[in-house]
Formats: structure tokens, C-alpha cells, sequence
């Protein structure tokens, strides 16, 4: 790794523990750089705004999770299995996180963090739906749905993933795993009909 993808991890990791403990509004670039042992223009060095570093940190945080879920999903043999299990997955990672998902949540609420932010973490999960059910499509697993749709069919199935938790997060409502993990087993068996 080269020097400057180092100093700039060290930048996104010292950014996402202020960005837990202080929200997106209240952690400033100079938080950060103090936080990182930097001057704020070194900090420009390598990002160009407080919203670019708040991007790195959630394509960071997402990688994570990608990763992890990964690992579980490709042990799985049917390609029902997999997305089942991606799901589950994913909540789960969520819900190890949730603290800084509410902040997210409470941030997108008040328009501090942008749509195209919420559009990043959409497309990418959706990209990896789409691989998921690309897969079974070709493997016969399932015909309902042409292959031309297979990537909004995931778009649908990841937009009401992240709008049955962004409802619990905006309403203050409990927020259970079980009962979100329940509305995507009943879901997602119908595609596999």
C-alpha cells in the first residue's frame, strides 16, 4: 500500500469515529485533522470537502460489510439461499452498526448528508443483488422475472430492504431485526415460485 492510501485510511478511520460520536454536522474538518495529528490543509491534500471524507468513511464501511457478508453468502448452495442469507446478513452488519445507521438515518432526515450519498449505498448493494440473481436466473433456478429486469427486480428488493429500516429510523419505531428479517422471508420465496 502506498504511502498516501495509508494516510488517507488513517484519515477515513479517525473521520468515522467522529462522525459516530458527533453526527456529520456537528465533526468538522478540523476535528478531523486534529483528530489525525494534521493540519486542516493536509487534509485537503486529501479530500476536497467534509462530504467527500463522509463518503470515503461509507464506501469503507461498506467494503467491511461486503466482505463479511460475502463470506456466508457464497457457502450457500441455491441462489433462494444466497439472497435469503445476503439479507440476513446485511441486517445483521446493520444492526452491529446501528448506532452510526440512526446517525446516518437522523442526518438524511435533517438533508446534512445528500441523496446521491443514500444513492451510493443503493447502487451498491444493488449491484451485488443483481450478481446474486443473475447467477440463479442462468442456472434455472427461477423464470419469473425476464433477464432484462433482473437488475431492477434487485433495485425493488434492496429499495424496500432499506425502506422497511429507513421507516423504523425515521418513525423512532423499534427497530427489530426479526420483525424486518420476517417481511424479506416472506418476499423473497415468491421470486422463486
Amino acid at each position: 500500500m502506498k504511502k498516501i492510501d495509508i494516510r488517507r485510511e488513517i484519515i477515513v478511520g479517525k473521520a468515522q469515529v467522529l462522525f459516530q460520536q458527533y453526527g456529520f454536522k456537528k465533526a468538522s474538518m478540523e476535528d478531523i485533522a486534529n483528530s489525525c495529528g494534521k493540519s486542516k490543509s493536509t487534509l485537503y491534500h486529501y479530500f476536497d470537502s467534509k462530504e467527500s471524507v463522509f463518503n470515503a468513511v461509507i464506501s469503507s464501511e461498506l467494503v467491511a460489510v461486503r466482505l463479511k457478508v460475502i463470506k456466508v453468502v457464497e457457502k450457500q448452495d441455491t441462489t433462494k439461499e444466497k439472497v435469503l442469507t445476503y439479507l440476513q446478513e446485511l441486517l445483521n452488519a446493520l444492526f452491529s452498526k446501528i448506532n452510526i445507521y440512526r446517525l446516518v438515518a437522523n442526518e438524511i432526515r435533517d438533508k446534512a448528508v445528500g441523496d446521491a450519498e443514500v444513492k451510493h449505498i443503493i447502487d451498491y448493494e444493488t449491484e451485488y443483488l443483481t450478481q446474486l440473481l443473475t447467477e440463479g436466473f442462468d442456472l434455472g433456478e427461477y423464470t419469473n422475472v425476464c433477464r432484462k429486469d433482473i437488475s431492477l427486480f434487485a433495485e425493488m428488493i434492496i429499495s424496500a430492504f432499506f425502506g422497511i429500516i429507513a421507516n423504523m429510523l425515521r418513525t423512532n419505531s423499534n427497530i427489530s431485526k426479526e420483525k424486518t428479517l420476517s417481511m424479506m422471508k416472506i418476499m423473497i420465496p415468491q421470486i422463486f415460485k
